[in-house]
């Protein structure tokens, strides 16, 4: 993930499979409503994570806890991420 990506668009192309996607751990299980977000079918989430000045490293291998990570309820899914970043530097 660049380091002045701001916002994480989440897409679950799949139309019955709900995926989850959260900041954790790995392999820490993802619990909707708990340390993830339901990303229904054929939708879109967004997940407005501020910059990293704000925010600090979304990177496992930095900060614990901090690991983008995903799952799915159903069946398995690929979901797909956009990043979202500030013009120049973090």
């Amino acid at each position: 993930m660049p380091d002045n990506c701001h916002t994480i668009l989440v897409t679950n192309p799949s139309t019955t499979i709900v995926g989850l996607v959260g900041l954790v751990a790995p392999p820490a299980a993802l619990t909707a409503g708990l340390n993830a977000q339901r990303v229904p079918p054929s939708s879109t989430v967004t997940l407005a994570i501020g910059t990293m000045k704000d925010r600090g490293p979304i990177d496992q291998a930095q900060l614990a806890a901090r690991g983008l990570a995903f799952d799915s309820i159903g069946g398995a899914l690929t979901m797909e991420c956009t990043f979202l970043n500030r013009l120049g530097g973090p």
